[in-house]
């Protein structure tokens, strides 16, 4: 069931890539990381990182929000088969897209 109370059409907007000012991951442990993005804030904007992280198998664990600041994300890999860092970062900036 989608909610359209309060929002726009979406036939008339179509979605836009979203605009990472900043991306920073951190290995936290064996399987966690800590995401720091910093986008500029859109209509849809948790939604559609929340949709771009879940198709890259993270599970978010923790998330904290902030208007004025950076978004923390805590977030745990099911399977990554040995990807590095750099790797991870380019699949959520090309999954935001």
């Amino acid at each position: 069931v989608e909610c359209t109370e309060g929002k726009k059409s979406d036939k008339n907007h179509a979605r836009q890539p979203l605009k990472i000012l900043k991306l920073e991951l951190t290995k936290v442990g064996r399987k966690a990381f800590l995401l720091r993005i910093c986008c500029k804030n859109e209509d849809g904007l948790i939604v559609q990182l929340s949709r771009a992280l879940e198709s890259l198998q993270l599970n978010i664990i923790y998330c904290n929000l902030s208007t004025a600041d950076d978004h923390t994300v805590f977030a745990e890999v099911e399977e990554w088969n040995a990807m590095e860092e750099n790797d991870i970062k380019e699949a959520i900036v090309e999954a935001a897209v």
